[in-house]
């Protein structure tokens, strides 16, 4: 499936040298940095990393690095990167010593990406064959950020909804009307100079997007370049209803709010305000924290009635353990994040 032999140390400097040259002797091509984090997905990280090999780069302005960051699996994650015979040299796999969550990995691997563009790839999804050739039409870009469709593996049902391909404001990006879904998100490299993932958060992305949007403003298009699965065992929303999650949820919901509800407020947003207000209050209860939660909901009641607050609100009257079971409902009705 790949094709020549990776050892596990590898030397990264004189590896961007040889990355470097060799895209200065090929017309100066765009060096696109894929940033893959892992965990325990031994049982389908070869075929995210087969959509990445198949990706068409001798009729397009574009060439790959593929960065792998193992955080800590304990399955046989390690053992397929080590063993194999047949690593394209363009992959660099490494695993860290303890298990730190996804945005800790994916900060382990751009520091190691010598790429022009970065782009984040999930290591149960998997890019369309023609990805790249899509991608070489609009790069190089005077964007900073870059997004692209996504359709659901299973269904091919689009997960994104993208009104025009264009260029996007940070109210808009808040708004989550004429832009939202899940994307493939392409990042100019010097955009890491400054903003990284916040690894204090829990999963939670959207403290990295809505910065960086905030700054640089979002291009969007209807345009699939990724395929998502909702089948992997591990994916964070379908472990948000075990308490420890969710009461971990609750403080990033309530760091969140802190810093970003005053733009929502001046975007007049308050409808979407109110209900993060709910939202937080939502996993406050599930975390096991009602009293405290109650609070934020008396907050979103404050800030406007929204028919999600009164919804929170009689779950929040619902005894354990059935608050658990009615929520699986309420997430897979609202695909609450």
């Amino acid at each position: 499936m790949v094709a020549k032999k990776q050892t596990k140390h590898i030397d990264v400097e004189n590896r961007k040298v040889k990355l470097s040259s060799k895209a200065s002797k090929k017309n100066k091509k765009i060096l696109v940095s894929i940033i893959m984090p892992t965990y325990n997905r031994a049982h389908c990280i070869l075929d995210s990393v087969a959509s990445v090999l198949k990706q068409d780069t001798d009729s397009t302005n574009l060439n790959w690095e593929l960065i792998i960051s193992d955080d800590a699996s304990t399955d046989d994650t390690e053992s397929l990167f080590a063993k194999s015979k047949n690593l394209d040299p363009r992959i660099i796999y490494f695993r860290a010593s303890k298990n730190g969550g996804v945005n800790v990995a994916r900060n382990l691997a751009i520091k190691r990406a010598h790429g022009d563009y970065v782009l984040f790839l999930d290591s149960d999804d998997f890019l369309t064959s023609d990805a790249f050739n899509i991608l070489s039409q609009y790069l190089p870009s005077t964007q900073k950020i870059l997004l692209f469709s996504t359709n659901e593996v299973a269904t091919s049902n689009l997960m994104t909804h993208v009104s025009n391909d264009a260029a996007y404001t940070y109210r808009q990006w808040l708004e989550a009307k004429d832009v939202n879904g899940e994307f493939l998100s392409v990042v100019d490299a010097a955009v890491f100079s400054k903003d990284m993932f916040d690894e204090e958060r829990f999963c939670f992305e959207s403290f990295f997007w809505n910065r960086i949007v905030k700054k640089y403003g979002v291009f969007a298009s209807s345009k699939v370049l990724r395929e998502y699965s909702f089948s992997s065992d591990n994916r964070v929303s379908k472990k948000l209803s075990d308490p420890a999650y969710a009461a971990r949820r609750f403080k990033d919901y309530i760091v969140y709010i802190q810093r970003f509800g005053i733009d929502y407020r001046d975007a007049d947003l308050l409808d979407l305000l109110a209900n993060l207000y709910a939202k937080t209050s939502l996993f406050g209860i599930l975390g096991g924290q009602k009293k405290e939660a109650l609070l934020y909901l008396k907050q979103s009641f404050s800030i406007k009635r929204t028919g999600f607050g009164v919804c929170v609100c009689f779950f929040s009257l619902i005894p354990r353990p059935l608050d658990v079971f009615v929520y699986k409902i309420i997430h897979k009705m609202m695909n609450i994040q």
